[in-house]
């Protein structure tokens, strides 16, 4: 008897189709920053760190670089020194690779939540044209470490959102699984596993009739538990909370630190010669940058309010989002970790 046919097939087709799609874009739109060398200060600390490793494994576990545990960055960033040594072209075409592999994970994020392939294509794309800080991880040889949480992090989300949908929130199933490992490889990222544990609780709350759970579900209350043993065992081997010293969470200063991360996610110009130097254009846009910010933060809480408001649930989720994972930051003085966010 003939087989049936797959009716899963044409879809993988087309998804594997609109994955080199967005190779091939990410590629030509950042062609020319292949063509940069090792120019950010962290470039340089990272070719270090990865030279203490070569001659000591357990510089892996350093927290040196921005008072980070993130083994899973510093792991990577070793194994591409071994590969392309000095090569910054390799460097950059990787970040690409990757960044164009996460602008796929968008994807499959957009279509897990909304069931349409036209939107969550435009979200691709969107991505794929980064813009703002996480843009600026595609362009600096030590931005693979924040393409790597993202990454993460987009994982984490995609399985657990399934594992609610789809298994109705059922344990150890293959979702579950999969969830529970990229949400430990995001532990050994950054410090960033309670913003994920944020958007776990905000999707519980604004998807709970699509779910019929409670917000505090046993897959929440399992991963919640197991971030705070990890961050636990931290602690104890590190012997301090990195980065305790730069906490500042005054009310105004918060308040100041929300409305400049949120201008220099899209708008990141700083003072420099990078920018001072460069075409008529830029310079224009620099020459108004205080007018651009004023704009630009106006236009994000105006959509912001707007959105949760008026949005459907899907973009009530996304806004949250953003609010979610820049508020730790938010609390921290600055410049010590100033504008470290650019896996958002």
């Amino acid at each position: 008897m003939p087989t049936k046919p797959d009716p899963t097939t044409p879809s993988r087709r087309h998804d594997v189709a609109f994955y080199l799609l967005l190779n091939l874009v990410g590629l030509l739109f950042f062609s020319l920053v292949r063509n940069n060398s090792f120019w950010h200060g962290d470039d340089w600390e990272y070719l270090i760190q990865a030279l203490r490793i070569e001659g000591n494994w357990r510089e892996i576990f350093s927290a040196r670089l921005h008072q980070t545990f993130q083994p899973l960055p510093n792991l990577i960033f070793f194994l591409e020194f071994q590969a392309f040594q000095l090569d910054a072209e390799r460097y950059y075409l990787f970040n690409v690779l990757v960044h164009s592999a996460n602008a796929f994970l968008v994807y499959k994020l957009v279509r897990t939540l909304l069931k349409d392939r036209g939107i969550a294509v435009l979200s691709a794309l969107m991505f794929e044209f980064a813009v703002g800080n996480y843009g600026k991880s595609v362009m600096t040889v030590s931005g693979v470490s924040d393409l790597v949480i993202t990454a993460t992090t987009l994982l984490t989300m995609i399985f657990y959102i399934r594992n609610e949908l789809q298994d109705r929130g059922t344990l150890w199933t293959r979702n579950f699984i999969l969830c529970m490992v990229f949400f430990t490889l995001s532990l050994l990222s950054k410090t960033t596993s309670f913003s994920v544990l944020g958007l776990m609780f905000a999707f519980n709350l604004l998807f709970r009739e699509q779910t019929g759970r409670k917000l505090l579900d046993v897959n929440f209350v399992t991963f919640a538990a197991f971030a705070l043993v990890v961050l636990v065992v931290k602690v104890i081997a590190q012997g301090a909370v990195p980065g305790a010293q730069d906490l500042a969470v005054a009310p105004w200063s918060v308040l100041k630190n929300y409305a400049a991360y949120l201008v220099r996610m899209v708008f990141p110009i700083h003072s420099s010669t990078l920018v001072t130097d460069a075409g008529w254009m830029v310079r224009f846009i620099y020459e108004f940058a205080t007018a651009f910010r004023a704009i630009i933060f106006l236009c994000i809480v105006s959509y912001s309010v707007f959105g949760f408001v008026f949005g459907n649930r899907v973009i009530r989720f996304f806004i949250a989002w953003t609010y979610i994972v820049v508020t730790p930051f938010c609390c921290v003085r600055v410049p010590s970790d100033w504008l470290d966010i650019r896996f958002l």
